[in-house]
């Protein structure tokens, strides 16, 4: 009867494990743990002809327990990866998801960002960095993420998940993204940081020049011309070690404090090198700026980082819009809006 019972309760824990939350996994642990010692005991005292006492039981739970506590902290911890980029505004996003959206709400997240929802804010991840997931979820989301093309079809697709996250710390990681999907042409969707090194400025023109600390080690610069109460932009891009500039195609400029922003052509030259300068602002001072790749600035993963605020997102189309519900300097939580 126990072990009847033990693979009863074995099949339908299977079953659960793979789409249940985290604090519902552990319980369901415990219990299959104490259903395993009844199991041993009872396979025990029939071996033995002995009769069935209580207190062997509670022992043989206690003992099972530990060993299953020793092999979580010593033994499981030697293989077990943090998930990337956790930091206190990453926890502070998703405390506030488990503070603020339905407990039976589904989340579109990056795969490793995917385990600390489901663990931290107790909500349904689409995906996680658990399980062989590579060719079924991961692969079509890193292929979502740099589309050029505002393509809802994925959403609907994968069941139309409620929320979803966007963290800036993914440009520290976009190679290994675009690796996950496969991505032609990596370089396309290239991300520099650039500092700022000098500003100055004469009777007309203000110059900002910013140059990269670390490979590929650009230089480049902002050219704000004013002329009959309106200005004009110019940007150009170089390499540190060169004299030699090339316009860029385009400028944003980005307002760190609310993420507001202007996108603007600065160049119909067709030699113009295909790159924008998005420089960061906050009231009258410069901050810092980025070199964005030929296809960065067109992709969704930029949308969902950078264009998409409390007033109005890129992204936004006939089938999906997206609402930025929380936002602070490392991760955007938006609620999906399907409108078919």
């Amino acid at each position: 009867a126990i072990a009847a019972i033990v693979m009863v309760y074995s099949l339908a824990v299977g079953g659960y494990f793979s789409g249940g939350l985290l604090a519902l996994r552990i319980c369901a642990a415990m219990i299959s743990i104490v259903l395993v010692a009844l199991l041993l005991y009872g396979v025990y005292a029939l071996a033995t002809g002995r009769p069935v006492r209580i207190k062997y039981i509670v022992v043989a739970v206690i003992l099972i327990l530990l060993a299953y506590a020793f092999y979580n902290t010593y033994i499981e911890s030697y293989t077990a990866i943090q998930a990337d980029g956790i930091n206190t505004s990453f926890l502070s996003a998703v405390s506030w998801m488990k503070s603020n959206t339905p407990a039976n709400a589904t989340v579109l997240a990056l795969w490793p960002d995917g385990s600390v929802v489901e663990g931290w804010a107790n909500r349904t991840s689409y995906m996680d960095s658990v399980g062989g997931e590579n060719g079924t979820r991961i692969y079509p989301y890193s292929r979502f993420l740099f589309n050029t093309t505002r393509n809802s079809s994925y959403l609907y697709q994968i069941g139309k998940p409620q929320y979803l996250i966007a963290r800036t710390f993914w440009y520290e990681e976009l190679g290994g993204i675009a690796q996950e999907g496969l991505v032609s042409n990596a370089t396309q969707y290239g991300f520099v940081i650039m500092q700022v090194i000098n500003v100055s400025r004469n009777s007309t023109t203000q110059f900002f020049s910013f140059q990269s600390g670390s490979m590929p080690y650009y230089k480049s610069e902002l050219l704000i011309r004013q002329a009959n109460g309106t200005n004009s932009f110019s940007a150009y891009l170089g390499l540190a070690n060169s004299t030699r500039f090339v316009e860029m195609r385009s400028v944003i400029l980005y307002n760190t404090s609310n993420g507001a922003y202007s996108i603007l052509n600065t160049s119909k030259n067709i030699t113009t090198a295909n790159y924008t300068l998005m420089v960061g602002y906050s009231g009258n001072a410069v901050n810092g700026a980025y070199i964005l790749g030929p296809k960065l600035a067109e992709s969704n993963l930029f949308d969902f980082t950078f264009l998409c605020n409390t007033v109005t997102c890129a992204y936004d189309n006939s089938n999906v819009t997206l609402t930025d519900v929380y936002s602070n300097s490392d991760t955007r939580i938006f609620k999906i809006n399907y409108l078919r």
